[in-house]
């Protein structure tokens, strides 16, 4: 049989994979404590005075873990049915939830007792939240209205009915009497609070025949700038290109429009320099958008589908809150110990290249830039003009 010659195969080195900054960043989230809880995660908020602690709402109660270990601090009174929107007051000192029976309670953070009850809806309380001057309490709820009530007399001061059920607001630290609602017909509308009446000021139409499951305004001082999320978009609009009427066709008032999820999107955060926009979706991935632009930055995999989100005032912590009952506690490593983690890491390496060199005999005490090699006239007359150190190792004598 003829033999044949071997074929040579040609390897090539692989190209070096450059991983984008926003990759490298958002990556380093890399700590992650996982907590189970029996229902779905339905909200969760940070604490204002404490970015260690976390309040939790799943199941019919509410719950402090500790943001670092996931151990749980505090347990608040279980409710009648189940609990939706926990969110701390400005000051850290009270706690508001809704219920599925249509009840808001107001619990005090410290002693977890429950002072306020609030009954005026008549369907499930989906988003509670604190007004910015801690007086009052704005609850929207699947009855198709948001009350807004005041705190010391439970009094109701504002009811402003919607044509379907509400599952979204927001409050604008630039103004505080602004506020955002997101409908389920698609709608976004921006009320007064000092109004009497229940007339929006601006009204955005999200999409047709599509639910609105989450609003935030983009904070700053002379900020126009609001995100909506529903279905798979996120959208970004501008609240001064419109001239106050109801429009069906939004599209000179949007800025923007984010890459798609496959699945609702129900939850938006923002991230601490207001410059990157954060959605997570039911389809499990979290997306990373840069404000302005919308675009995407980068992508990655939280769960199995995600019904909320929130990023610590530092930044450190990340997590999210599943339909499975998961919450998912990803950290990121403080800047100082990074810092200090890679100058002892470059520290080690330079001790390890010097002692390389200093055992094959290249390297001189005195000056490492002129290696000394062994035979030659310079290394054999090394160290004889050098002066004597009595702290290191030389004997001196004197006669």
């Amino acid at each position: 049989m003829e033999a044949f010659r071997p074929l040579r195969t040609r390897t090539h080195v692989p190209a070096l994979q450059r991983r984008h900054p926003e990759e490298r960043f958002w990556n380093a989230y890399d700590r992650q404590v996982c907590v189970r809880f029996d229902g779905a995660v339905q909200a969760i908020d940070f604490s204002p005075i404490d970015a260690n602690q976390i309040a939790v709402t799943a199941e019919s109660r509410i719950l402090v873990l500790d943001a670092g270990t996931g151990e749980v601090r505090k347990r608040f009174a279980r409710t009648d049915t189940v609990a939706y929107g926990g969110r701390y007051r400005a000051d850290g000192k009270l706690l508001v939830a809704g219920t599925d029976s249509g009840l808001v309670h107001i619990y005090n953070a410290n002693s977890r007792s429950i002072l306020r009850t609030f009954s005026g809806h008549k369907s499930a309380v989906r988003k509670t939240h604190f007004t910015i001057d801690k007086l009052r309490v704005v609850s929207a709820s699947d009855d198709m209205t948001v009350r807004v009530t005041d705190l010391p007399t439970e009094r109701c001061l504002l009811s402003i009915p919607h044509s379907d059920r509400v599952r979204a607001q927001a409050s604008c630290t630039a103004a505080p009497h602004l506020w955002l609602t997101g409908c389920y017909d698609g709608g976004v509308r921006l009320f007064d609070l000092r109004v009497p009446n229940a007339t929006p000021v601006r009204m955005i139409w999200h999409a047709r025949n599509e639910q609105v499951d989450d609003v935030c305004f983009i904070s700053g001082e002379s900020s126009t700038l609001i995100a909506s999320a529903g279905g798979p978009y996120v959208r970004l609009w501008d609240l001064l290109q419109s001239d106050g009427q109801e429009q069906r066709h939004s599209g000179q008032m949007m800025v923007a429009e984010a890459e798609r999820h496959r699945k609702a999107v129900m939850a938006l955060a923002v991230d601490m320099q207001r410059h990157r926009l954060l959605s997570v979706s039911l389809d499990g991935t979290l997306k990373v958008h840069e404000l302005g632009t919308m675009m995407t930055l980068h992508t990655m995999h939280v769960g199995v589908g995600c019904l909320c989100l929130n990023l610590s005032a530092d930044g450190h912590v990340l997590a999210t809150g599943q339909v499975d009952g998961l919450l998912r506690l990803q950290q990121r490593v403080g800047k100082a110990s990074a810092v200090a983690e890679t100058a002892t890491r470059t520290e080690t390496t330079r001790e390890e290249h010097d002692f390389v060199r200093l055992a094959r005999g290249h390297m001189d005490r005195g000056d490492p830039s002129r290696p000394y090699r062994p035979g030659t006239r310079r290394y054999f007359l090394r160290g004889m003009h050098l002066e004597p150190e009595p702290a290191v190792d030389d004997d001196i004598i004197i006669r």
